[in-house]
């Protein structure tokens, strides 16, 4: 059994606990993380730290896909606009989502290491559960947007300087 790096925290910017996750990447990679550059050398911390422990396997939850290029100073304002409090905008979400996807799937590639993606799942559904236990406990169902189009422009992306990573997906529906 291997341990295998799951990085949601980092590439969900949109969600409540971004910011203190970013406090709590910050310590452990010895990183100020203020810029988009900062954010990739913890990341690239965090997995050699994984790496040194036998990780061959990345595990990501993409409930949904989401696809949109930005250049690296838009990447730092979304970033230090949110850090800052900020509620960004579902394009502004997508960008920075796709920008750490994609360099992260570069990483894995050079690693040899496998992609996984957890696409399409509905997650907390079970509202008594999650107030008793917490969030992604198991309490999750198939949801049925649609992903296809944004999905094969971000595999693209991540193959346009070939290092597109071995990936696996787990589909709820594959053949729909």
């Amino acid at each position: 059994m291997l341990p295998s790096w799951r990085p949601d925290k980092a590439f969900n910017i949109e969600q409540a606990t971004f910011n203190d996750y970013m406090a709590k990447l910050g310590e452990v990679s010895d990183t100020d993380i203020r810029r988009f550059a900062d954010l990739q050398t913890a990341l690239t911390k965090r997995l050699d730290h994984f790496a040194a422990h036998g990780c061959k396997v990345s595990d990501h939850a993409l409930d949904v896909v989401m696809f949109a290029e930005a250049n690296e100073a838009e990447l730092d304002s979304i970033l230090a606009r949110r850090l800052a409090g900020e509620t960004l905008s579902e394009h502004e979400v997508a960008q920075f989502k796709t920008a750490v996807l994609v360099f992260l799937g570069a990483e894995y590639a050079r690693r040899g290491w496998v992609q996984q993606y957890h696409i399409g799942a509905l997650r907390n559904n079970n509202l008594r559960q999650f107030k008793l236990l917490g969030p992604d406990v198991g309490f999750d169902s198939i949801n049925d947007r649609p992903m296809a189009e944004e999905l094969s422009k971000l595999l693209s992306k991540q193959n346009e300087e070939n290092l597109l990573p071995k990936n696996h997906s787990l589909l709820p529906e594959p053949a729909r």
